[in-house]
């Protein structure tokens, strides 16, 4: 309807904002009287004789004009319109036609100046000049001329045709629109104004669809400047989109974009990039390809080391047959939200849907996010924020300052969302703002405007976010991933699960040149978080985000060690004991929770290498005083099930330790109980009985002193430690 909407047989394309045109001059509006006044001005004072018989030279100049325009010639329809008014200056039709040209050209000053020409003429010869008339100052963001004409237009039109009926449903859909509109914009500014980002960030094309990683280290961005598409369009004057990138150097300053390389760009369009939350995997659109499935397609490339995939084609889970794009990953990486025109969309408009992964990493099918977001207008541009229930995007439905706006809306406890916030002024602008990004714990957002750019398109810019329109706060992770021996940087896989709810969070990766790794997680939450790198023993920790935390950034190193091959494990005997139980003993021992870290990650500056020679497992948890494993400690033990599958040769031992409170006696039983307990769930998951054995140590071997909670609980470990290992 409102996307294409047919009036006197020429369709009328709205004004989406997703094309360049000229700067438009200003033009004096109908002075505002009183709405109800106007009205009656129009209806009831205007000449109102139909106009009975035009000239027969207009009435073919007309006619041929008309035929002129349908094909598109619109030079040659001016010239036959111009002849029809020469020949007959009353005649209203050819200038409403000229009007309604202007209008498809968004020349909207010269469309107002000939559609109140043909209204003065004859005010009841085409209801539809008014609609186009508000239509026209809606665009040139004069409102209380655009509310008067569409409010006209709703007094007058006597539904015919059933298209008739859908104008009108659009006019009142617009003329609410634009009353909201003008309460909207009389509310003050709600933060500083924004500014444009220096260096070559921008130039004298459209640059645009910032998107940043969850460090905020590295801004990602699309461009129609020169690069590797070397032609240039005619129409437009540009190069078509390429995806750049920008880092941030050592005083915080973005440093000069330069073009993504091959794969990632190449001679073809590619652009709106989605960044996985670890950084480690672009989402974009490429448009027009040979694997494609519809108009534009969402693709996905992942980087390994300094290099970067092929592209490869999200599949029919995600693309459908229509235009799909602008993707947004959430912060576990389990939910994209993206824009999509497919069969669904409201009023086959671009809404915005989400499709959530499988178990086995592949797309289910895409959800439309409902008429709470999506209108019959154009929304676009998700970006979820790292809190995972934030949701930023633009659109041309909502009621707004101009073209698109951006507006923020946060996912509900029962799944739905809440009504959208616009963002304000002077976020949003008289033209279009769409693209917003942020990193976790920014005060800052980065998106793109065309404000006070309407030649050339889109510049990026930076604004300062209000604080109620901020995410909730977040937790990121981030430090290095290198070998214990050599520290060589290692490409680890790093995996986050739930312990509360004993089930997977996400999945991320470190990168294998730098070793580093970062990703967000959200507030109330109990985590385990587990890196491992084939060939290598796993590292493990837990993490606990409270409900009231502020933004935090945790930061460390994990040191693995490598687990030697055949020729450094001593060959296996088979004779070895399938029993190693240690013996139980009574006594008296305040040991809580084994590796009990008052719920917070260990900070000291390295993984394992804070934990003696052995290779600590430090989300086994027990019952107070107890050798019963929580049930937290299940995705821990299933890791280390998973570890010994994988290196099926290797032999271990648990090893289980206390600190100095109660008696040497009892702390030597109950690390020996809990160090049974995790070799019976390992055998009972499989694990050869010779393969691990089990030893409590009481407080025997302590790594820090027994004189603070702190040390006392580094002291409470349970470790695994390779048996079979040549010295």
């Amino acid at each position: 309807m409102l996307n294409d909407l047919k009036q006197n047989n020429l369709r009328i394309i709205k004004d989406d904002g997703a094309s360049r045109c000229a700067p438009l001059h200003p033009y004096t509006p109908i002075p505002l009287l009183s709405l109800a006044l106007f009205i009656f001005i129009i209806t009831n004072l205007s000449p109102n004789t139909a106009y009975s018989q035009p000239k027969k030279d207009a009435l073919e100049a007309s006619r041929y004009g008309f035929d002129l325009e349908q094909q598109g010639k619109l030079p040659e329809a001016l010239f036959e319109y111009n002849k029809a008014i020469t020949s007959d200056p009353k005649y209203p039709y050819p200038v409403s036609r000229i009007g309604a040209m202007y209008q498809r050209l968004r020349n909207y000053p010269r469309a107002i100046n000939f559609l109140k020409r043909a209204v003065t003429l004859d005010s009841s010869y085409d209801d539809y000049n008014y609609y186009n008339l508000g239509t026209c100052y809606k665009a040139m963001h004069k409102l209380d001329s655009a509310l008067i004409f569409y409010e006209i237009f709703l007094n007058r039109m006597n539904p015919i045709v059933k298209e008739d009926s859908i104008a009108m449903h659009d006019a009142e859909f617009l003329r609410d629109y634009t009353a909201k509109s003008i309460e909207l914009q009389k509310r003050p500014k709600n933060t500083t104004d924004p500014v444009k980002l220096t260096s070559d960030i921008n130039s004298g094309y459209d640059d645009y669809a910032p998107s940043i990683t969850a460090d905020g280290e590295v801004l990602y961005f699309t461009s129609h400047r020169p690069s590797t598409n070397i032609q240039q369009y005619y129409e437009t004057k540009d190069f078509g989109d390429d995806i750049f990138v920008s880092k941030r150097d050592d005083k915080g300053n973005w440093t000069p974009s330069i073009a993504m390389p091959s794969p990632i760009n190449s001679k073809d369009d590619e652009g709106v990039v989605g960044i996985s939350p670890d950084g480690q995997t672009v989402y974009y659109s490429l448009c027009r390809r040979p694997d494609g499935f519809g108009d534009c397609d969402i693709y996905q490339s992942t980087l390994s080391g300094t290099d970067w995939s092929k592209p490869k084609n999200l599949g029919r889970s995600i693309n459908s047959a229509a235009w799909d794009s602008h993707p947004s990953i959430s912060p576990d990486g389990n939910a994209m939200y993206f824009s999509s025109r497919r069969a669904g969309s409201i009023d086959s408009s671009e809404d915005i849907w989400v499709a959530y992964r499988n178990g086995d990493g592949t797309w289910g099918p895409p959800v439309n996010l409902g008429p709470t977001i999506n209108t019959e207008g154009s929304e676009r541009s998700p970006f979820i924020a790292a809190d995972g229930v934030t949701l930023y995007f633009s659109s041309n439905g909502h009621p707004g300052f101009g073209a698109h706006d951006l507006f923020m809306t946060r996912k509900q406890p029962d799944g739905g969302w809440s009504d959208p916030i616009n963002l304000g002024s002077p976020i949003n602008g008289a033209d279009d703002d769409e693209y917003l990004t942020m990193a976790p714990g920014a005060k800052t957002v980065f998106y793109a405007s065309r404000r006070g750019n309407a030649n050339t398109g889109f510049d990026i810019y930076e604004a300062v976010l209000p604080p109620e329109l901020m995410p909730f706060p977040v937790t990121l992770v981030k430090g290095l991933v290198v070998d214990k021996s050599s520290r060589k940087s290692l490409g680890a896989k790093i995996e986050v699960a739930d312990l509360d709810k004993d089930e997977p969070y996400g999945s991320y990766q470190s990168n294998s040149a730098t070793g580093k790794f970062f990703f967000p997680i959200t507030k109330g939450r109990t985590y385990g978080i587990t890196a491992s790198v084939p060939h290598y023993t796993f590292y493990s920790q837990h993490y606990t985000v409270p409900d009231s935390s502020k933004y935090t950034e945790v930061n460390y190193t994990i040191e693995l060690s490598q687990v030697p091959d055949s020729t450094g494990l001593v060959a296996e005997n088979e004779d070895d004991s399938d029993n190693n139980n240690g013996n139980n003993n009574n006594g008296n021992n305040n040991n809580g929770n084994n590796n009990n870290n008052n719920g917070h990650l260990n900070n000291n500056g390295n993984g394992n290498g804070n934990f003696g020679d052995g290779n600590a497992l430090n989300n086994i948890f027990f019952d107070f005083n107890k050798a019963t494993l929580r049930k937290e400690s299940i995705p821990e033990l299933k890791n280390l099930v998973r570890f010994l599958a994988e290196n099926p040769k290797i032999k271990i031992e648990i090893s289980g330790h206390t600190d100095s409170i109660g008696t040497a006696e009892y702390n030597q039983t109950l690390s020996q109980e809990r160090a049974n307990a995790v070799r019976e769930y390992l055998i009972g998951h499989g694990v050869k009985a010779k393969h691990v054995s089990a030893k409590g140590y009481g407080a025997t071997r302590p790594i820090a002193p027994n004189d603070t909670e702190e040390n006392r609980q580094r002291n409470r470990r349970t470790e695994f430690h390779i048996t079979n290992r040549k010295s």
